[in-house]
């Protein structure tokens, strides 16, 4: 059927002929087809099914169509239909600032010592760092942790942030989780920062093919996570192991390799973000508005007027 040319639109093609629609008459369309068959009952069938064929698509396509205006039409919407608000989704990428970097808390007695340690040794500078929670062999514990600040200034004041995720560059060590936090560092990485974190978990990342290699990670922030993001300043989250952020005692050495800004890996935040609605207005063009609102990390909504 290569190189047929015809006239009228060709619609539909068989193996043996093709339909094309010639004409549109009184809410009528009218096709004509060509067949090329040596067999009788092709000669008698091909023609009614082309047709019923034709005919079942279009049948469909017209249901659709009243199905959307039966829609309109119950829900009072059939004059404002060309006025529903449109969303737009922005995604912007913001990589970590050059005072990224670990604190390690170098080798202590107990695990409450090195988890609890009000000082460090800070490295801003660094290409990589750890992520570590560590048991040696002599009983003693030591434990790094990655902080990472995000210029997001940038962000719209009034947009809402829809989803974000941390990614990184890192090697998780098998069975091993690394989780985001909320980090309460300042501008400048220092040692005395190695506690400046709370530790509710804002999502994790583990190691996936169960091998020690460097691969592209993500932690898919939650609810919690996407409020830590400022939208006038930096946002500061810090990367810590599982058992560091369930205060658990390692009964090995748990290290994560991560690179950081200095590299040519850098880490970043991906945000994305909508524009908000407005607000303290009950109705726009006549059309119901809802707040929502959060209970309990559910959603739910309050309808405050439909037509007015």
């Amino acid at each position: 059927m290569l190189g047929v040319k015809e006239k009228y639109p060709i619609v539909r093609i068989s193996p043996s002929g093709w339909c094309f629609l010639v004409d549109f008459y009184k809410n009528k369309l009218i096709f004509s087809s060509r067949f090329f068959t040596y067999e009788k009952v092709a000669k008698f069938l091909l023609p009614p099914l082309f047709k019923m064929n034709i005919m079942e698509r279009e049948f469909k396509r017209i249901e659709e169509r009243d199905r959307y205006f039966a829609f309109l039409h119950f829900a009072n919407l059939e004059l404002k239909n060309r006025k529903f608000p449109q969303i737009f989704l922005e995604t912007d990428d913001y990589y970590a600032g050059s005072e990224d970097g670990d604190c390690r808390t170098g080798v202590k007695a107990t695990w409450d010592a090195a988890r609890d340690a009000t000082d460090s040794t800070a490295d801003p500078n660094a290409e990589s760092g750890f992520i570590q929670a560590v048991k040696n062999a002599a009983d003693s514990w030591e434990v790094s942790r990655s902080f990472m600040p995000y210029d997001t200034s940038g962000l719209p004041d009034t947009d809402l942030i829809t989803a974000a995720s941390l990614i990184q560059y890192m090697a998780i060590l098998p069975g091993r989780y690394i989780h985001a936090v909320k980090g309460l560092q300042g501008a400048t990485l220092e040692g005395t920062d190695i506690d400046d974190l709370e530790f509710t978990s804002f999502g994790n990342k583990g190691d996936d093919d169960q091998i020690h290699n460097w691969n592209w990670e993500t932690i898919t922030l939650n609810e919690a996570g996407r409020n830590n993001i400022s939208k006038t300043g930096e946002s500061y989250f810090v990367l810590i192991d599982g058992l560091d952020q369930s205060d658990t005692p390692p009964t090995a050495a748990n290290q994560t390799y991560i690179s950081l800004s200095e590299s040519a890996n850098d880490p970043y935040l991906s945000v994305t973000h909508e524009a908000a609605g407005p607000t303290g207005v009950k109705t726009i063009q006549d059309l119901a508005i809802a707040s929502v609102k959060t209970w309990n990390g559910l959603a739910t909504a309050s309808v405050k007027t439909i037509d007015g």
